[in-house]
């Protein structure tokens, strides 16, 4: 076998039998010639359960079943370094006792609960596993690819695994950064930080070991760096050389350190997303790298914008290491563009393209510190500027499969009913966009099935959910008849785009027949915190315009308030030409994050003056301190609404073959130019407001796009 410079090949992916869960004992081999002698030679893996490798027969080593093999990949240490040419076999055999843990919030995931991911290198040499590799008399089966959840980013990666088991994953340089601080060394920067100077005291590094198995790469992370958090604050780091590093943005980011000193080094580091959090949060990154003398190593890419180092080795020696930092994110190409004469305008498109952009990884994850994961109306917000920004979407798709296929009949998407219904509107927003009638189709098995379960949970008389749930469409805390009402509202707004989506595509099945519930005007104007309740009602069309417009143009944007219910109202404002009230919504939420010096925008929101911004948003539900996310792909809707009420540009009929032209010029806007990404290429608009008040339009749109 020839191979490929080590790394360079296929990154490879977690396999087992294709019987899941019923075959906890199994053999996976791969055999494979080599034309020549091969040196350098190391076998790396890691699995559930315990592991026997044998090499052309020969019991090399056994790895006993523990936690800390599902998190990295261990070297096989007795592996020959040395094959001589000719036929191998390399032969695992496994006995898992303990399969990944598996909850509600994770049922997509339990046919991820067994698997092996491992590596055979070597000088021009490379064997990962893949699904030529056999059990039995039968090809092994992918379980899913690198990176994925359960099992996320392995420690002891090579770097190149960065660009992720979908192969999509690009790194850039971050050339910029800013020293805020720096204690008993020098620095100097040059597209990389370098640092040197004289190492002081030293301590033993803490003992970590995993003991314990978690359903989600984030969680175990979150539980690691609280631990080392603990024993870092025991220390005093005052007599210790550090540094403190602003990225200047917030990204998905990773650093590379190289010691180009004579002596070993260590360097113990935290990052964050605020300074507040870089110092006072238990949760806050915390770890170390050791390299030997010119060497180097690197972190696994981590959502932050802030980063403490410290440096510590042998006393009263010199030290010289090099620092490289890059941002990672799926390769995707921005057609939808927009400038104006309005700063603030242009401020926040920007910044959330930004935050799309970065939350763009594996999957169209809802943020890139905290659950790195698929969540449904997360995803389902993000997708809002996806379509009118980038030129493919394959990571919006790869995320409505996972929760799509993977969830079972019998289980609500993330464990939130209304989930399953935002994912039911996101399949209909997609084929909106993009007349994508070959991937609908492909999902049809699952729109049937959680179509059939939805269905078996609504009363046929009354059109109700049969049972009462925990209450969930916002973060803002609400009552649960508020939820209740509005959970109906959104089940009303389902079946209108359902049955819009099977009027495309017939394929599908019949129209949906749910009984409308009977929801009263009345019910959605009551004096709630929750934003996201009268607006429900007005989004289902429970409330009449009338009392709709009377509501809008009163209502006032205060605590509590997200921007997930913020867009919302800007979409509401804008639909009853409410233009300078949705203008006021974005400059107060969206604008009061940039007052805040955010790179990217937020989960929740908050409209105080208090100087620890990110600790007072603890005010919403379900989380401590600093958890909340401080880049959140939900977030990125006002790309959306400029694209449709500032530039003009709206889809009538899927795939934009039909669109309305309609810019709802702001009083303060003099000009304004863009681009909106189709399927048949992008559609320019440029709007000027004469001296009149008039508007001077112009839209230039593919031939197959017609404007009305």
């Amino acid at each position: 076998m020839t191979g490929t410079t080590n790394y360079m090949g296929k990154i490879p992916s977690w396999v087992w039998h294709e019987d899941g869960m019923k075959q906890k004992e199994i053999i996976i081999k791969k055999t494979f010639h080599l034309l020549n002698k091969v040196g350098n030679v190391s076998f790396k893996m890691a699995l559930t359960g315990t592991a026997s490798v044998f090499l052309d027969g020969i019991l090399i080593e056994t790895l006993k079943e523990h936690p800390r093999l599902v998190t990295r990949f261990e070297e096989i240490t007795n592996f020959p370094n040395h094959l001589k040419a000719g036929q191998h076999e390399l032969k695992i055999e496994i006995k898992c006792e303990t399969p990944m843990p598996v909850a509600p919030i994770s049922i997509h995931l339990s046919n991820r609960l067994l698997g092996m991911i491992g590596y055979l290198e070597g000088d021009d040499l490379w064997i990962p596993t893949d699904t030529t590799w056999m059990t039995e008399n039968r090809q092994v089966t992918e379980i899913c690819v690198y990176g994925e959840e359960p099992f996320g980013d392995l420690e002891n990666s090579p770097p190149s695994f960065i660009r992720g088991g979908f192969e999509d994953i690009v790194t850039k340089s971050i050339k910029e950064i800013t020293i805020l601080k720096e204690n008993l060394l020098e620095s100097k920067w040059q597209d990389q930080l370098e640092i040197y100077g004289d190492l002081g005291e030293t301590f033993p590094l803490s003992e970590f070991e995993e003991k314990d198995r978690f359903i989600f790469y984030h969680v175990r992370k979150q539980t690691e760096w609280r631990e080392k958090r603990k024993w870092q604050r025991s220390l005093d780091l005052r007599g210790i050389p550090s540094i403190r590093i602003d990225l200047q943005k917030e990204y998905n980011a990773r650093f590379i350190v190289k010691n180009k000193g004579a002596i070993p080094l260590t360097i113990l580091w935290n990052g964050s997303e605020s300074i507040d959090e870089l110092e006072h949060y238990d949760g806050c990154m915390t770890d170390w790298l050791e390299i030997e003398p010119n060497c180097q190593a690197s972190i696994l890419p981590q959502g932050m914008r802030y980063l403490d180092f410290f440096i510590y080795g042998q006393p009263n020696c010199k030290f010289h290491a090099e620092i490289g930092f890059e941002e990672a994110y799926a390769e995707l190409e921005q057609v939808g563009r927009f400038t104006s004469d309005l700063p603030l305008l242009n401020n926040i498109y920007d910044v959330a393209v930004h935050t799309n952009r970065i939350c763009h990884q594996l999957g169209l994850w809802d943020g890139i510190k905290r659950d790195r994961l698929n969540w449904v109306y997360d995803y389902y917000m993000a997708a809002k500027a996806d379509y009118v920004l980038w030129d493919d979407f394959k990571v919006l798709k790869r995320s409505i499969v996972e929760l799509g296929h993977g969830t079972p009949y019998g289980y609500w998407m993330n464990s939130i009913p209304s989930y399953t219904l935002w994912w039911f509107n996101n399949v209909w927003e997609y084929y909106l966009h993009t007349e994508d009638k070959e991937f609908i189709l492909a999902m049809k098995e699952d729109i049937q099935k959680h179509l059939q379960w939805v269905t078996d949970n609504i009363e046929s008389d009354t059109g109700f959910f049969k049972e009462k749930h925990a209450p969930f469409l916002e973060w803002v805390p609400m009552e649960e008849e508020e939820y209740w009402n509005a959970f109906h509202a959104l089940l009303m707004i389902t079946k209108k785009n359902l049955n819009q989506l099977i009027a495309y595509v017939p394929e599908l099945g019949s129209p949906v027949k749910w009984q409308e519930p009977n929801l009263k005007e009345e019910d959605f104007l009551v004096n709630s915190q929750a934003l996201i309740i009268p607006l429900m009602g007005i989004l289902s069309g429970v409330v009449s315009d009338t009392k709709a417009i009377e509501f809008l143009k009163t209502y006032k944007p205060t605590n509590p308030i997200s921007p997930l219910s913020a867009f919302w109202l800007a979409e509401c404002c804008s639909k009853f030409g409410l233009q300078e009230h949705a203008w006021n919504v974005l400059q107060i939420v969206w604008g009061y994050m940039l007052e805040k010096d955010s790179t990217t925008f937020w989960e929740s929101s908050i409209l105080t003056g208090k100087r620890d911004f990110h600790h007072n948003q603890t005010t919403y539900t379900a989380y401590d301190s600093y958890r909340m996310s401080l880049c959140h792909s939900w977030s990125s809707t006002p790309v959306q609404w400029i694209s449709r009420y500032i530039l003009g540009i709206k889809p009538m009929k899927p795939g934009f073959r039909e669109v309305v032209f309609k810019p709802l010029p702001l009083a303060e806007l003099r000009y304004c130019s863009g681009s909106i990404s189709t399927p048949f290429g992008a559609i320019y608009v440029q709007v000027n407001k004469e001296k009149n008040g008039e508007l001077a339009t112009k839209v230039i749109a593919p031939p197959e796009v017609r404007i009305i």
